[in-house]
């Protein structure tokens, strides 16, 4: 995805010189539909195998290996527990 960048008003000067929407969107980086097809696939079959998956039928980079999906999901496993509560 495209992610622009904006540089911040010199009346409001903020932590940083710039600042991109989607990065305060998507905190991860990664789109909520990566997330769930890494997670998903990776409940059922190993990380590196998933990984492999990914690649074959998305147009991920090659970045993409079996620790950035152990990452993710576990990752997503905390932010569950974190919603549910005690």
């Amino acid at each position: 995805m495209n992610s622009p960048r904006f540089y911040h008003c010199a009346c409001r000067p903020g932590p940083e010189k710039t600042f991109s929407p989607l990065a305060e969107l998507l905190p991860e980086h990664t789109s909520p539909e990566l997330l769930f097809l890494e997670t998903k696939w990776a409940s059922l079959v190993s990380y590196g195998v998933t990984a492999d998956l990914l690649k074959d039928a998305l147009p991920v980079n090659e970045k993409l290996n079996d620790v950035t999906i152990r990452n993710h999901v576990l990752h997503v496993a905390e932010r569950m527990e974190h919603a549910l509560g005690e």
